[in-house]
């Protein structure tokens, strides 16, 4: 508890803001302007990491390290504010916001090490995430505390709840699909099969969007109304140029049917 009161003190010193209501609408005002500009970026360009990573950038990290790196201060934010949640007996906030921290729980612990021969990360890359997680498990933490839902329906919670959870399922098999494509010693790239990979190129993000959905869902705020549509705007054009590059690289070896992100539509 007295560390997520510190770490809301520090923001509202750095925004030059007064209290937490003041911090939150900065944030999300800020993130908006974010969102629109990634999303016009990620049009044009696939973000810099994984396959997409150019020799412009000579400064990189191993994957392990910068995946955690970069992921875990979401973690660390949102299960500080989970303590203070359980502490003050506030059981509705805590379990909505525990899909969230269990999501960067497993992409700054797990994923990391289910990583066997990543593609170093650019340092920028991991610097630029590692800002970005701070400041939204610090928004959507903050939103939640504040109990600032848009509505609040325990049928759509539900529901979201079942999606949440349906694509983590998607977003971990595709990540160890795509972990265990190489053998040991194996370099060069190969079709993903098996999974969701029989139907999209980039069934990975497709769990993820699903997650965000259904996270909005279960705890309705504009915070997490954001996240959805960015995540949906971000990796949703990073599974367009993941298709294409699938499609160039292989040719007439890749299925014809697999569609970039949407089964059979797109």
């Amino acid at each position: 508890m007295i560390m997520f009161d510190r770490l809301c003190s520090l923001s509202e010193w750095a925004l030059g803001c007064g209290d937490r209501a003041c911090v939150m609408d900065r944030l999300l005002g800020g993130s908006i302007v974010y969102l629109v500009v990634t999303f016009i970026y990620s049009v044009v360009f696939a973000a810099p990491y994984g396959k997409f990573t150019t020799t412009n950038y000579q400064i990189t990290v191993p994957a392990k390290f910068g995946w955690c790196l970069q992921e875990v201060p979401a973690f660390i934010v949102s299960a500080t504010a989970l303590v203070q949640l359980w502490t003050e007996e506030r059981t509705r906030l805590a379990l909505a916001l525990l899909p969230f921290a269990a999501h960067y729980c497993n992409r700054s612990f797990i994923f990391p090490l289910s990583v066997k021969q990543g593609r170093p990360i650019p340092l920028l890359t991991v610097v630029l995430a590692f800002l970005f997680c701070s400041m939204n498990g610090l928004m959507q933490s903050l939103f939640i505390l504040s109990n600032r839902f848009l509505f609040d329906n325990s049928i759509t919670a539900y529901f979201g709840a079942v999606l949440f959870c349906s694509g983590m399922f998607i977003n971990i098999q595709s990540d160890s699909i795509l972990t265990n494509l190489r053998k040991p010693g194996e370099t060069g790239y190969k079709i993903p099969c098996g999974g969701f990979f029989e139907y999209v190129s980039a069934p990975n993000y497709l769990g993820e969007i699903l997650e965000w959905l259904g996270w909005f869902l279960v705890a309705p705020t504009p915070a997490s109304l954001w996240f959805f549509i960015f995540s949906a705007s971000f990796l949703g054009t990073r599974a367009l140029h993941t298709h294409s590059f699938y499609k160039t690289k292989f040719k007439d070896e890749y299925p014809a049917s697999r569609t970039a992100i949407i089964p059979g539509v797109l």
